[in-house]
Protein backbone atom coordinates (compact mmCIF):
# COMPACT_ATOMS: atom_id res chain seq x y z
CA UNK A 1 0.00 0.00 0.00
CA UNK A 2 1.28 3.33 -1.04
CA UNK A 3 2.27 5.93 1.61
CA UNK A 4 -0.52 8.92 0.22
CA UNK A 5 -4.26 8.69 1.56
CA UNK A 6 -5.57 5.02 1.64
CA UNK A 7 -8.34 4.75 -1.01
CA UNK A 8 -11.28 3.37 -0.69
CA UNK A 9 -13.95 2.22 -2.76
CA UNK A 10 -17.25 1.91 -2.17
CA UNK A 11 -20.07 0.32 -4.21
CA UNK A 12 -23.68 0.13 -3.42
CA UNK A 13 -26.45 1.14 -5.66
CA UNK A 14 -28.10 3.35 -3.23
CA UNK A 15 -26.35 6.80 -2.67
CA UNK A 16 -27.66 7.27 0.61
CA UNK A 17 -25.39 3.94 1.72
CA UNK A 18 -23.13 5.74 -0.51
CA UNK A 19 -22.84 9.32 1.31
CA UNK A 20 -23.31 8.13 4.82
CA UNK A 21 -20.05 5.72 3.81
CA UNK A 22 -18.27 9.29 2.51
CA UNK A 23 -19.32 11.17 5.24
CA UNK A 24 -17.53 8.44 7.66
CA UNK A 25 -14.48 8.13 5.91
CA UNK A 26 -13.21 11.67 4.44
CA UNK A 27 -13.27 13.47 7.82
CA UNK A 28 -10.81 10.47 8.99
CA UNK A 29 -8.16 11.16 5.87
CA UNK A 30 -9.64 8.57 3.47
CA UNK A 31 -9.68 9.13 -0.12
CA UNK A 32 -13.34 7.96 -1.45
CA UNK A 33 -14.53 6.44 -4.68
CA UNK A 34 -18.07 5.36 -5.35
CA UNK A 35 -19.58 2.96 -7.76
CA UNK A 36 -23.17 2.50 -8.18
CA UNK A 37 -22.69 -1.14 -9.30
CA UNK A 38 -20.51 -4.04 -9.98
CA UNK A 39 -19.82 -3.41 -13.52
CA UNK A 40 -18.60 0.33 -12.60
CA UNK A 41 -16.71 -0.93 -9.28
CA UNK A 42 -14.75 -3.35 -11.55
CA UNK A 43 -14.21 -0.67 -14.20
CA UNK A 44 -12.54 1.66 -11.40
CA UNK A 45 -10.25 -1.04 -10.26
CA UNK A 46 -8.66 -0.88 -13.53
CA UNK A 47 -8.09 2.80 -13.24
CA UNK A 48 -7.66 3.63 -9.55
CA UNK A 49 -5.40 2.53 -7.18
CA UNK A 50 -7.66 1.32 -4.63
CA UNK A 51 -6.42 0.13 -1.43
CA UNK A 52 -9.72 -1.89 0.73
CA UNK A 53 -13.17 -2.16 -0.85
CA UNK A 54 -16.76 -1.95 0.71
CA UNK A 55 -19.14 -3.91 -1.17
CA UNK A 56 -22.65 -4.31 -0.82
CA UNK A 57 -24.31 -7.81 -1.38
CA UNK A 58 -27.77 -6.83 -3.02
CA UNK A 59 -26.74 -4.96 -5.99
CA UNK A 60 -28.63 -5.09 -9.77
CA UNK A 61 -27.04 -6.84 -12.46
CA UNK A 62 -23.43 -7.98 -11.03
CA UNK A 63 -24.09 -8.91 -6.91
CA UNK A 64 -21.77 -8.54 -4.30
CA UNK A 65 -20.39 -12.08 -4.31
CA UNK A 66 -19.85 -11.96 -8.08
CA UNK A 67 -17.60 -8.97 -7.61
CA UNK A 68 -15.77 -10.15 -4.72
CA UNK A 69 -15.08 -13.18 -6.47
CA UNK A 70 -13.55 -11.60 -9.41
CA UNK A 71 -11.34 -9.32 -7.39
CA UNK A 72 -9.58 -12.56 -5.70
CA UNK A 73 -9.57 -13.81 -9.02
CA UNK A 74 -7.34 -11.43 -10.63
CA UNK A 75 -3.90 -11.67 -9.57
CA UNK A 76 -3.18 -8.04 -9.29
CA UNK A 77 -6.18 -7.23 -7.57
CA UNK A 78 -6.63 -10.12 -4.90
CA UNK A 79 -4.60 -8.53 -2.17
CA UNK A 80 -7.15 -5.94 -1.96
CA UNK A 81 -9.37 -6.39 1.22
CA UNK A 82 -13.11 -6.59 0.50
CA UNK A 83 -15.52 -5.83 3.27
CA UNK A 84 -19.36 -6.76 2.46
CA UNK A 85 -21.95 -5.13 3.84
CA UNK A 86 -24.92 -7.12 5.09
CA UNK A 87 -28.10 -6.99 7.33
CA UNK A 88 -27.43 -7.84 11.29
CA UNK A 89 -29.42 -10.70 10.85
CA UNK A 90 -28.37 -11.71 7.32
CA UNK A 91 -25.79 -14.97 8.41
CA UNK A 92 -26.63 -16.67 5.47
CA UNK A 93 -25.14 -13.61 3.03
CA UNK A 94 -22.59 -13.70 5.46
CA UNK A 95 -21.16 -17.19 4.88
CA UNK A 96 -21.44 -17.09 1.41
CA UNK A 97 -19.36 -13.44 1.21
CA UNK A 98 -16.42 -15.23 3.46
CA UNK A 99 -16.67 -18.21 0.94
CA UNK A 100 -16.42 -15.73 -2.43
CA UNK A 101 -13.48 -14.45 -0.66
CA UNK A 102 -14.40 -11.79 1.27
CA UNK A 103 -12.09 -10.37 4.31
CA UNK A 104 -14.53 -9.27 6.66
CA UNK A 105 -17.67 -7.63 6.95
CA UNK A 106 -20.13 -4.89 8.07
CA UNK A 107 -23.81 -4.27 8.98
CA UNK A 108 -26.25 -1.96 7.90
CA UNK A 109 -27.15 0.41 9.97
CA UNK A 110 -23.53 1.48 9.75
CA UNK A 111 -21.69 1.56 13.10
CA UNK A 112 -18.85 4.55 12.59
CA UNK A 113 -16.85 3.20 15.47
CA UNK A 114 -17.46 -0.26 13.99
CA UNK A 115 -16.80 0.74 10.39
CA UNK A 116 -13.58 2.33 11.16
CA UNK A 117 -12.58 -0.15 13.46
CA UNK A 118 -11.93 -2.70 10.97
CA UNK A 119 -11.31 -0.65 8.20
CA UNK A 120 -7.58 0.34 10.26
CA UNK A 121 -7.20 -3.19 11.12
CA UNK A 122 -7.29 -4.53 7.24
CA UNK A 123 -5.48 -1.48 6.09
CA UNK A 124 -2.46 -2.17 8.58
CA UNK A 125 -2.60 -6.06 7.69
CA UNK A 126 -2.61 -5.06 3.99
CA UNK A 127 0.21 -2.92 4.79
CA UNK A 128 2.31 -5.25 6.18
CA UNK A 129 1.20 -7.86 2.99
CA UNK A 130 2.29 -5.37 0.48
CA UNK A 131 5.77 -4.89 2.40
CA UNK A 132 6.29 -8.39 2.77
CA UNK A 133 5.18 -9.06 -0.74
CA UNK A 134 7.81 -5.97 -2.15
CA UNK A 135 10.46 -7.73 0.28
CA UNK A 136 9.83 -10.81 -1.62
CA UNK A 137 9.92 -9.42 -4.90
CA UNK A 138 13.38 -7.33 -4.04
CA UNK A 139 14.85 -10.84 -3.24
CA UNK A 140 13.51 -12.71 -6.24
CA UNK A 141 15.03 -10.04 -8.63
CA UNK A 142 18.63 -10.04 -6.02
CA UNK A 143 18.43 -13.87 -6.89
CA UNK A 144 17.30 -13.69 -10.78
CA UNK A 145 20.58 -11.10 -11.08
CA UNK A 146 22.94 -13.77 -9.51
CA UNK A 147 25.03 -15.09 -12.23
CA UNK A 148 25.31 -18.68 -10.18
CA UNK A 149 22.76 -21.27 -9.75
CA UNK A 150 21.25 -20.66 -6.95
CA UNK A 151 18.23 -23.05 -4.32
CA UNK A 152 16.59 -21.72 -1.39
CA UNK A 153 15.70 -24.91 0.32
CA UNK A 154 13.34 -24.74 3.64
CA UNK A 155 14.18 -27.30 6.77
CA UNK A 156 13.33 -29.74 5.07
CA UNK A 157 15.20 -29.72 2.23
CA UNK A 158 12.43 -29.04 -0.13
CA UNK A 159 13.22 -26.68 -2.75
CA UNK A 160 11.22 -23.11 -2.41
CA UNK A 161 12.52 -21.25 -5.50
CA UNK A 162 15.68 -21.46 -7.72
CA UNK A 163 16.77 -18.97 -10.38
CA UNK A 164 16.82 -18.89 -14.17
CA UNK A 165 20.83 -20.18 -13.69
CA UNK A 166 19.45 -23.02 -12.44
CA UNK A 167 17.18 -23.83 -14.86
CA UNK A 168 19.72 -22.89 -17.73
CA UNK A 169 22.71 -24.74 -15.92
CA UNK A 170 21.25 -27.63 -15.48
CA UNK A 171 18.45 -28.38 -18.23
CA UNK A 172 15.35 -28.60 -15.80
CA UNK A 173 12.23 -26.69 -15.93
CA UNK A 174 10.54 -25.21 -12.89
CA UNK A 175 7.68 -27.62 -12.20
CA UNK A 176 10.61 -30.54 -11.81
CA UNK A 177 12.00 -28.64 -9.23
CA UNK A 178 9.98 -26.02 -6.82
CA UNK A 179 8.38 -28.10 -3.82
CA UNK A 180 10.91 -31.50 -4.55
CA UNK A 181 13.35 -32.81 -2.09
CA UNK A 182 16.53 -31.63 -3.48
CA UNK A 183 18.05 -35.21 -3.72
CA UNK A 184 15.16 -36.67 -6.04
CA UNK A 185 16.06 -33.68 -8.45
CA UNK A 186 16.71 -35.06 -12.24
CA UNK A 187 15.35 -38.99 -10.60
CA UNK A 188 17.75 -39.09 -7.79
CA UNK A 189 21.06 -37.32 -9.52
CA UNK A 190 21.14 -34.92 -7.07
CA UNK A 191 21.57 -37.35 -4.60
CA UNK A 192 25.30 -36.82 -4.36
CA UNK A 193 27.16 -38.48 -0.65
CA UNK A 194 29.45 -35.00 -0.41
CA UNK A 195 26.50 -32.71 -0.90
CA UNK A 196 24.40 -34.72 2.09
CA UNK A 197 27.46 -34.28 4.15
CA UNK A 198 27.36 -30.32 3.67
CA UNK A 199 23.03 -30.38 3.94
CA UNK A 200 23.17 -32.75 6.98
CA UNK A 201 26.21 -33.04 8.67
CA UNK A 202 27.91 -29.51 8.28
CA UNK A 203 25.30 -26.59 8.00
CA UNK A 204 23.40 -28.14 10.96
CA UNK A 205 26.50 -26.65 13.05
CA UNK A 206 27.56 -24.38 10.86
CA UNK A 207 25.44 -21.88 9.56
CA UNK A 208 27.33 -20.39 7.14
CA UNK A 209 30.05 -22.86 4.89
CA UNK A 210 31.88 -21.25 1.83
CA UNK A 211 34.46 -23.14 -0.36
CA UNK A 212 32.64 -27.15 -0.20
CA UNK A 213 33.44 -28.56 -3.46
CA UNK A 214 31.11 -31.53 -5.19
CA UNK A 215 32.10 -33.09 -8.30
CA UNK A 216 29.23 -35.43 -10.18
CA UNK A 217 28.73 -36.68 -13.45
CA UNK A 218 25.21 -35.22 -14.18
CA UNK A 219 23.19 -37.03 -17.09
CA UNK A 220 22.47 -34.85 -19.85
CA UNK A 221 25.57 -32.24 -19.06
CA UNK A 222 28.49 -34.01 -17.91
CA UNK A 223 30.79 -33.94 -15.19
CA UNK A 224 30.38 -30.93 -13.30
CA UNK A 225 32.59 -29.31 -10.63
CA UNK A 226 30.76 -26.77 -8.43
CA UNK A 227 31.99 -24.64 -5.77
CA UNK A 228 29.23 -24.44 -2.74
CA UNK A 229 28.19 -21.84 -0.92
CA UNK A 230 25.26 -22.23 1.73
CA UNK A 231 23.85 -20.30 4.41
CA UNK A 232 21.21 -21.21 7.10
CA UNK A 233 18.73 -18.15 7.70
CA UNK A 234 16.27 -18.37 11.11
CA UNK A 235 13.21 -16.41 10.35
CA UNK A 236 12.16 -15.21 13.88
CA UNK A 237 8.86 -14.01 12.82
CA UNK A 238 7.32 -17.05 11.01
CA UNK A 239 9.90 -19.13 13.42
CA UNK A 240 10.98 -21.27 10.32
CA UNK A 241 14.40 -21.86 8.88
CA UNK A 242 15.65 -21.97 5.15
CA UNK A 243 18.93 -22.82 3.15
CA UNK A 244 20.19 -20.60 0.67
CA UNK A 245 22.39 -22.78 -1.77
CA UNK A 246 24.82 -21.20 -4.19
CA UNK A 247 27.00 -22.78 -6.99
CA UNK A 248 29.88 -21.66 -8.73
CA UNK A 249 30.46 -23.54 -11.70
CA UNK A 250 34.10 -24.18 -11.38
CA UNK A 251 34.30 -26.60 -14.20
CA UNK A 252 35.98 -24.92 -16.68
CA UNK A 253 38.83 -24.04 -14.25
CA UNK A 254 39.52 -27.38 -12.47
CA UNK A 255 40.11 -28.33 -16.20
CA UNK A 256 42.24 -25.39 -17.05
CA UNK A 257 44.39 -26.39 -14.40
CA UNK A 258 44.76 -29.67 -14.60
CA UNK A 259 46.38 -29.28 -17.87
CA UNK A 260 48.26 -26.83 -16.98
CA UNK A 261 49.25 -29.37 -14.09
CA UNK A 262 49.89 -31.80 -17.01
CA UNK A 263 52.01 -29.51 -19.42
CA UNK A 264 53.77 -28.47 -16.46
CA UNK A 265 54.78 -32.29 -15.82
CA UNK A 266 55.52 -32.72 -19.13
CA UNK A 267 57.79 -28.91 -19.42
CA UNK A 268 59.48 -30.32 -16.52
CA UNK A 269 60.62 -34.02 -17.97
CA UNK A 270 61.89 -32.27 -21.57
CA UNK A 271 64.08 -29.72 -19.36
CA UNK A 272 66.24 -32.43 -18.35
CA UNK A 273 67.39 -33.39 -21.28
CA UNK A 274 69.31 -30.06 -22.59
CA UNK A 275 70.78 -29.94 -18.27
CA UNK A 276 72.82 -32.86 -19.19
CA UNK A 277 75.65 -30.97 -21.03
CA UNK A 278 75.19 -27.72 -19.17
CA UNK A 279 76.37 -29.92 -15.66
CA UNK A 280 78.23 -32.72 -17.80
CA UNK A 281 80.62 -29.68 -20.19
CA UNK A 282 81.92 -27.42 -16.76
CA UNK A 283 83.44 -30.60 -14.95
CA UNK A 284 85.32 -31.78 -17.87
CA UNK A 285 86.74 -28.38 -18.71
CA UNK A 286 87.76 -28.02 -14.87
CA UNK A 287 90.02 -30.48 -15.60
CA UNK A 288 91.99 -28.41 -17.18
CA UNK A 289 95.24 -27.52 -15.30
CA UNK A 290 95.38 -23.89 -17.71
CA UNK A 291 92.36 -22.52 -16.11
CA UNK A 292 92.52 -18.89 -14.34
CA UNK A 293 90.89 -18.59 -11.27
CA UNK A 294 88.09 -16.26 -12.83
CA UNK A 295 87.79 -19.08 -15.33
CA UNK A 296 87.29 -21.82 -12.87
CA UNK A 297 84.80 -19.81 -10.63
CA UNK A 298 82.77 -19.33 -13.87
CA UNK A 299 82.49 -22.78 -14.99
CA UNK A 300 81.80 -24.02 -11.20
CA UNK A 301 78.74 -21.43 -11.18
CA UNK A 302 77.48 -23.16 -14.33
CA UNK A 303 77.72 -26.09 -12.90
CA UNK A 304 76.14 -25.25 -9.55
CA UNK A 305 73.69 -22.99 -11.75
CA UNK A 306 72.82 -26.06 -13.45
CA UNK A 307 72.23 -28.18 -10.52
CA UNK A 308 69.94 -25.97 -9.01
CA UNK A 309 67.83 -25.79 -12.27
CA UNK A 310 67.69 -29.61 -12.21
CA UNK A 311 66.64 -29.13 -8.58
CA UNK A 312 63.92 -26.94 -9.60
CA UNK A 313 62.70 -29.27 -12.21
CA UNK A 314 62.32 -31.78 -9.73
CA UNK A 315 61.01 -29.66 -6.88
CA UNK A 316 57.97 -28.95 -9.58
CA UNK A 317 57.34 -32.78 -10.06
CA UNK A 318 57.57 -32.41 -5.92
CA UNK A 319 55.10 -29.94 -5.87
CA UNK A 320 52.57 -32.21 -7.75
CA UNK A 321 53.30 -34.80 -5.38
CA UNK A 322 52.52 -32.99 -2.52
CA UNK A 323 49.47 -31.94 -4.08
CA UNK A 324 48.14 -35.05 -4.59
CA UNK A 325 49.34 -36.42 -0.97
CA UNK A 326 51.73 -39.19 -2.37
CA UNK A 327 55.12 -37.04 -1.69
CA UNK A 328 57.35 -38.87 0.89
CA UNK A 329 59.52 -36.10 2.91
CA UNK A 330 63.43 -37.99 3.69
CA UNK A 331 64.40 -35.03 6.30
CA UNK A 332 68.03 -34.63 7.32
CA UNK A 333 69.72 -32.87 10.09
CA UNK A 334 72.31 -30.21 7.76
CA UNK A 335 73.38 -26.26 8.14
CA UNK A 336 71.12 -24.03 6.55
CA UNK A 337 73.10 -21.11 6.29
CA UNK A 338 75.61 -22.02 3.35
CA UNK A 339 72.41 -22.92 1.81
CA UNK A 340 71.33 -19.53 2.07
CA UNK A 341 74.22 -17.64 1.07
CA UNK A 342 74.43 -19.80 -2.42
CA UNK A 343 70.94 -18.55 -2.78
CA UNK A 344 72.31 -15.06 -2.46
CA UNK A 345 75.34 -15.89 -4.84
CA UNK A 346 72.97 -16.41 -7.49
CA UNK A 347 70.76 -13.25 -6.52
CA UNK A 348 73.77 -11.14 -6.81
CA UNK A 349 73.39 -9.87 -10.32
CA UNK A 350 70.05 -8.62 -9.55
CA UNK A 351 71.31 -7.23 -5.72
CA UNK A 352 73.58 -5.29 -7.42
CA UNK A 353 71.36 -3.72 -10.22
CA UNK A 354 68.88 -2.54 -7.08
CA UNK A 355 71.59 -1.57 -5.61
CA UNK A 356 70.06 -4.07 -2.44
CA UNK A 357 71.92 -5.23 0.48
CA UNK A 358 70.99 -8.80 1.68
CA UNK A 359 71.98 -9.22 5.39
CA UNK A 360 71.55 -12.42 7.23
CA UNK A 361 71.54 -12.80 11.22
CA UNK A 362 71.19 -15.48 13.49
CA UNK A 363 69.95 -14.85 16.99
CA UNK A 364 70.08 -11.14 16.48
CA UNK A 365 73.84 -11.16 15.46
CA UNK A 366 75.10 -10.80 12.05
CA UNK A 367 76.27 -14.50 10.37
CA UNK A 368 80.00 -15.44 10.44
CA UNK A 369 82.15 -17.58 9.09
CA UNK A 370 81.70 -20.73 10.54
CA UNK A 371 78.15 -20.18 12.36
CA UNK A 372 76.14 -22.61 11.83
CA UNK A 373 72.17 -22.74 11.99
CA UNK A 374 71.02 -26.84 12.24
CA UNK A 375 67.48 -28.05 10.59
CA UNK A 376 65.91 -30.94 10.32
CA UNK A 377 64.47 -31.00 6.59
CA UNK A 378 64.66 -31.60 3.47
CA UNK A 379 67.24 -29.64 1.39
CA UNK A 380 65.74 -29.92 -1.42
CA UNK A 381 62.28 -28.45 -0.35
CA UNK A 382 64.37 -25.91 1.58
CA UNK A 383 65.96 -24.64 -1.61
CA UNK A 384 63.25 -24.04 -3.39
CA UNK A 385 60.80 -22.61 -0.45
CA UNK A 386 63.44 -20.05 0.28
CA UNK A 387 64.89 -19.17 -3.03
CA UNK A 388 61.36 -18.34 -4.23
CA UNK A 389 60.71 -16.41 -0.71
CA UNK A 390 64.15 -14.40 -1.14
CA UNK A 391 63.49 -14.10 -5.12
CA UNK A 392 60.12 -12.52 -4.08
CA UNK A 393 61.20 -10.25 -1.47
CA UNK A 394 63.96 -8.59 -4.01
CA UNK A 395 61.53 -8.07 -6.67
CA UNK A 396 58.91 -6.37 -4.11
CA UNK A 397 62.16 -4.60 -2.30
CA UNK A 398 62.55 -0.47 -3.06
CA UNK A 399 66.51 0.08 -4.78
CA UNK A 400 68.74 1.30 -1.94
CA UNK A 401 66.61 -0.91 0.15
CA UNK A 402 67.69 -4.07 3.05
CA UNK A 403 66.78 -7.74 3.00
CA UNK A 404 67.28 -9.11 6.08
CA UNK A 405 66.91 -13.32 6.28
CA UNK A 406 66.71 -14.01 10.05
CA UNK A 407 67.46 -17.07 11.95
CA UNK A 408 65.91 -18.10 15.30
CA UNK A 409 65.40 -21.06 17.57
CA UNK A 410 63.52 -22.50 20.62
CA UNK A 411 63.33 -26.11 22.12
CA UNK A 412 60.59 -26.68 19.65
CA UNK A 413 61.15 -24.61 16.72
CA UNK A 414 63.22 -23.24 13.79
CA UNK A 415 62.31 -19.70 12.87
CA UNK A 416 63.69 -18.12 9.74
CA UNK A 417 62.39 -14.94 9.02
CA UNK A 418 63.14 -12.51 5.31
CA UNK A 419 62.10 -9.24 5.50
CA UNK A 420 61.79 -6.29 3.05
CA UNK A 421 60.64 -2.85 3.05
CA UNK A 422 58.10 -3.08 0.14
CA UNK A 423 54.45 -3.85 1.00
CA UNK A 424 52.30 -6.78 -0.64
CA UNK A 425 49.54 -5.30 -2.31
CA UNK A 426 45.92 -5.08 -0.07
CA UNK A 427 44.46 -6.82 -3.16
CA UNK A 428 46.22 -10.16 -3.06
CA UNK A 429 46.84 -9.86 1.01
CA UNK A 430 44.15 -12.55 2.20
CA UNK A 431 45.58 -14.91 -0.91
CA UNK A 432 48.99 -13.99 -0.57
CA UNK A 433 49.66 -17.98 -0.19
CA UNK A 434 46.77 -19.18 -2.53
CA UNK A 435 47.97 -20.93 -6.11
CA UNK A 436 48.64 -18.74 -8.95
CA UNK A 437 47.78 -15.20 -7.03
CA UNK A 438 50.23 -12.47 -8.46
CA UNK A 439 49.87 -9.25 -8.82
CA UNK A 440 52.04 -6.66 -11.31
CA UNK A 441 54.11 -9.18 -12.59
CA UNK A 442 53.68 -9.69 -16.04
CA UNK A 443 55.88 -13.41 -16.32
CA UNK A 444 54.94 -14.12 -12.62
CA UNK A 445 53.27 -18.03 -12.28
CA UNK A 446 51.83 -17.31 -8.46
CA UNK A 447 52.89 -20.34 -7.60
CA UNK A 448 56.20 -18.87 -5.34
CA UNK A 449 54.48 -18.52 -1.88
CA UNK A 450 52.53 -21.41 -2.80
CA UNK A 451 55.15 -24.05 -3.38
CA UNK A 452 56.73 -22.39 0.12
CA UNK A 453 53.57 -22.87 2.16
CA UNK A 454 53.40 -26.41 0.62
CA UNK A 455 57.02 -27.09 1.45
CA UNK A 456 56.63 -25.40 4.89
CA UNK A 457 53.72 -27.78 5.78
CA UNK A 458 54.82 -31.18 4.22
CA UNK A 459 57.37 -30.14 7.20
CA UNK A 460 54.57 -30.41 9.44
CA UNK A 461 55.34 -26.18 9.68
CA UNK A 462 54.36 -23.56 8.53
CA UNK A 463 54.44 -19.89 7.07
CA UNK A 464 52.98 -16.81 8.35
CA UNK A 465 52.79 -12.92 6.57
CA UNK A 466 52.46 -9.82 8.00
CA UNK A 467 52.66 -6.21 6.10
CA UNK A 468 51.77 -2.82 6.12
CA UNK A 469 53.08 0.62 4.09
CA UNK A 470 55.45 2.10 6.74
CA UNK A 471 57.16 -1.58 8.34
CA UNK A 472 57.26 -3.41 4.82
CA UNK A 473 56.91 -7.06 4.77
CA UNK A 474 57.80 -10.36 7.09
CA UNK A 475 57.39 -13.95 6.05
CA UNK A 476 58.24 -16.23 8.94
CA UNK A 477 58.74 -19.84 8.14
CA UNK A 478 58.31 -22.26 11.25
CA UNK A 479 59.81 -25.86 11.00
CA UNK A 480 59.77 -28.24 13.86
CA UNK A 481 63.07 -29.24 14.98
CA UNK A 482 62.18 -32.72 14.89
CA UNK A 483 59.59 -34.87 13.19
Amino acid sequence: MSKCMPKILCVDDEPLNLTLLEVILLPRGYDVVMAENGLEALEKLKTERIDLCILDVSMPGIDGFEVCRRIKADKEHRVIPVVMVTAHTDSENRIRGIEAGADDYISKPFNTAEVLARLKMLLHVKSLQDSLRDAGEYAENIVETVRQPLLVLDSDLKILSANLCFYETFKVAPEETIGNFIYDLGNRQWDIATLRTLLEEILPHETLFNGYEVAHDFKGIGRKVFMLNARQIYRKKIGSEIILLAMEDITDRKQAEMLREDIERITSHDLKTPLNPIIGLPEIMLMDSNLTPEQIECLQLIKTSGHRMLTIIDSSLSLYKIEQGTYEISPVLFNLLPLVADIAKESALELARKRIKLLLSSHGCSVEAGDVFIVNAELMLCYTMLANLIKNALEASPPDAVITVSFEQDELWSFIGIHNMGAIPEEIRSRFFDKYVTSGKKMGTGLGTYSALLAARTHHGDISMQTSEDTGTLITIRLPKTF
